[in-house]
């Protein structure tokens, strides 16, 4: 089945129980809201895969890529957590004919970094999440990125860079009186 049909089948269904849920007053808004972004996460998540396969593939035939690089292994599976939930997808392993390496080249295409299992976007909002509230709460507000562990968490803390105070302009304020209260660097 294409990722169009699954597409529609997921919002047709979605649609269709929101729907009868409302008419029996079994729902209340904020739930069903809650349960169509569910699925429209899902069916984002299908896209991405999809996407991220096709690129494989794409990668896979490609002329450019028979000239210097070698299958090594095919169907090798991914899983990277993202703010869309959990993508899973399959992807080829190349080793390169004259130098020897090794490399997932549709991952490279894209900047997914090897070894990488989080993506920027989700690492985003824990660091934004983490900074007012605990680690289990970050994990309580993200729980659809598929993020189940603190340690996680502060592992994503642990390995952003600090940011200079210089990086962030600082304006001047008032104090109570009403004079400019100037900042030094």
């Amino acid at each position: 089945m294409n990722i169009i049909q699954q597409a529609m089948e997921i919002i047709t269904r979605s649609y269709g129980e929101n729907l009868e849920k409302t008419l029996r007053g079994s729902i209340d808004f904020s739930d069903m809201v809650m349960e169509i972004e569910q699925d429209f996460r899902k069916t984002a998540s299908l896209m991405v895969q999809d996407i991220l396969e096709n690129l494989d593939q794409a990668v896979k035939a490609s002329k450019a890529r028979k000239r210097d690089w070698y299958v090594e292994r095919s169907a090798d599976e991914k899983t990277l957590h993202t703010v869309l939930g959990e993508i899973r997808y399959k992807r080829t392993y190349y080793v390169h004919k004259k130098t020897g390496a090794y490399a997932y080249l549709s991952d490279e295409q894209i900047n997914i970094e090897p070894h990488e299992r989080m993506d920027s976007g989700l690492k985003s909002r824990i660091l934004e999440h983490a900074s007012t509230m605990s680690y289990q709460e970050t994990i309580d507000k993200i729980s659809y990125s598929g993020i189940t562990s603190r340690m996680s968490v502060l592992n994503v803390l642990r390995r952003t860079e600090p940011i200079s105070n210089m990086a962030v302009e600082i304006p001047d304020r008032r104090d109570q009186t009403g004079n400019t209260v100037h900042r030094s660097r």
